[in-house]
């Protein structure tokens, strides 16, 4: 039976480090894209530069979310973990017509965030 705060899901599939992990790939991939969508964008030369600026602004948001998700996992760091968590969310509540993106963005940043209480209970352990 479940205890009342569901703790028997957060490791159904895989572990909640194993999740948070798949979010900073996806946040990866998505850079990815991100980066090479404003690189064609840049060369086919786009009339508004405000456009150009705002997608350059989200790559390197995201970018920066991808970044702070990989040294929060692997070096757990709490704080770069959460840094992490908001900043890939940004691209993603900013594209809800694409609604692939934030239905998995909130689905994993729910685990990230269970995942991040651990570590701050194990640097408060400390």
């Amino acid at each position: 039976m479940c205890k009342s705060d569901c703790a028997c899901m957060d490791d159904m599939c895989c572990s909640l480090r194993g999740k948070s992990i798949f979010l900073a790939c996806w946040t990866l991939a998505h850079t990815i894209v991100l980066i090479i969508t404003t690189f064609l964008s840049f060369c086919t030369g786009i009339e508004n530069p405000y456009v150009l600026a705002n997608t350059i602004i989200i790559t390197i948001t995201h970018m920066l979310g991808s970044i702070f998700l990989f040294v929060g996992i692997y070096k757990e760091k709490a704080w770069a973990l959460l840094l992490g968590i908001i900043f890939s969310s940004i691209m993603p509540y900013l594209n809800l017509i694409l609604i692939y993106l934030p239905t998995v963005q909130i689905i994993f940043t729910i685990t990230s965030c269970r995942y991040y209480k651990i570590l701050q209970g194990g640097a408060a352990k400390q």
